[in-house]
């Protein structure tokens, strides 16, 4: 059970989640995403789905630089709940054409011997590039991370379930950091486990991730 802090917590990180989906950010373009914008360059164009997108490449990681302490105090005590609860939120100012379920949403807090603390987030089922499959919200010191492990594309005869490791900066840039694997935990924790290895600064990120001026990080702020 939620203690009154954790739900104090909660209630002001719903009330975030609303300003968030409501107020433009002027650090970039404020095009909404609609359900009818389209994803990827060649093939069949493939809607996409603007629930499960803002909640993991706009909601978080705002919130995450913006908050950082109660967000992560309420993530500590309560992931699953306050990560449904802001689904929840963000799913009452989409239209209703676009609200997702959020089955399979959840959260775990770790904390490790060298100082790393983070919550590891599990998205409901990535279906279209480039939703993410898993987050990780992480503080190491002064230092803070937003990575997504989002679906992807091996480019082969196999067409495999492939992922790659990316990440969300304090500024709204996106950075691909170029490894991954397929789409399950294991491959993801093994991602994270090569990232915190070379611990990279994030105030160098940009030369140790190649920054992605996507069509999904150019067209899409709130």
């Amino acid at each position: 059970m939620i203690s009154a802090w954790g739900r104090l917590t909660f209630a002001l990180v719903c009330a975030l989640t609303w300003a968030a989906c409501t107020t433009p950010n002027t650090s970039g373009p404020t095009t909404p995403v609609a359900a009818s914008q389209s994803v990827g360059n060649t093939g069949p164009k493939v809607e996409r789905r603007p629930h499960h997108y803002l909640f993991a490449h706009r909601i978080l990681p705002q919130f995450f630089f913006r908050d950082t302490d109660s967000l992560c105090l309420a993530l500590r005590e309560d992931p699953d709940g306050v990560l449904g609860g802001m689904w929840t939120s963000l799913g009452e100012v989409l239209q209703e054409s676009d609200r997702l379920p959020g089955d399979g949403l959840s959260g775990e807090w770790r904390e490790t011997d060298d100082g790393l603390r983070m919550c590891i987030i599990t998205f409901p089922k990535a279906e279209i590039m480039p939703e993410a499959l898993f987050a990780v919200l992480a503080i190491r010191g002064k230092k803070r991370w937003y990575l997504t492990y989002e679906r992807s594309l091996m480019l082969d005869a196999l067409q495999e379930e492939h992922a790659i490791l990316c990440a969300w900066t304090s500024d709204g840039t996106h950075l691909n950091y170029g490894f991954g694997g397929d789409h399950s935990r294991a491959a993801f924790e093994k991602a994270l486990q090569l990232f915190f290895k070379n611990n990279p600064d994030p105030a160098a990120e940009t030369s140790v991730g190649q920054s992605v001026q996507s069509e999904d990080a150019a067209e899409t702020t709130i």
